[in-house]
């Protein structure tokens, strides 16, 4: 699969085109997978705790607490806390009722 910000450059898959470029285009545009609630979720490489929570829409959301590998991350280290391909996401959100 092309990542779609390679669209912009046409014939970037050419033969005419160096393998090492092809090769460092690929990884600067490369996905990663992580497990979300043991759910499949594909990321960016470089993506950030924040970040994930922002692509899956959880990033306003109160009452929330997160935990990777399990061991939980609080919420002020969220920012700086890279993933890593295979990490194990879990996501818990505290509800009201009785």
């Amino acid at each position: 699969m092309v990542h779609p910000s390679l669209s912009v450059y046409p014939g970037i898959w050419d033969s005419n085109v160096p393998l090492k470029f092809v090769k460092a285009i690929k990884t600067v545009f490369a996905d990663m997978t992580v497990l979300v609630n043991n759910q499949t979720q594909t990321t960016n490489t470089e993506a950030s705790l924040t970040q994930l929570l922002q692509q899956l829409s959880l990033n306003d959301l109160k009452g929330m607490a997160v935990a990777v590998n399990n061991n939980i991350v609080p919420k002020s280290k969220w920012d700086e806390h890279m993933l890593t391909e295979q990490d194990k996401v879990t996501i818990i959100r505290a509800t009201q009722g009785g």
